[in-house]
């Protein structure tokens, strides 16, 4: 999966936030598991910005210094559309960001 592939002005998880259920946030969450920011994805609550996800998404913007806000704000978003390699940020719990 490669989030880079994605329209930007479409995507409708843009501005998604902890409590909301947006359809295809699952792909958000395969992106934030794919780089070690989450370590399961619970199939029943595929579609909803849960805990988990709000954790991922303040891990990922700390490392990229951007405003930790927990919400997929455009700023976030456009990070995260960036190509970038297949390798993840954390690895078993150490954040590889920081070594």
């Amino acid at each position: 999966m490669k989030i880079e592939e994605w329209d930007q002005s479409s995507w409708p998880n843009q501005g998604s936030k902890k409590g909301d259920h947006v359809e295809g946030l699952y792909r958000v969450k395969k992106y934030f598991n794919q780089f070690g920011y989450l370590d399961t994805i619970d199939a029943s609550k595929k579609d909803v910005f849960d805990d988990a996800l709000e954790s991922a998404v303040k891990t990922y913007q700390l490392n990229y210094n951007l405003e930790i806000t927990g919400i997929l704000d455009s700023h976030t978003v456009s990070f995260m559309m960036m190509p970038r390699c297949g390798v993840p940020d954390i690895i078993d719990g150490n954040n590889g960001m920081y070594s």
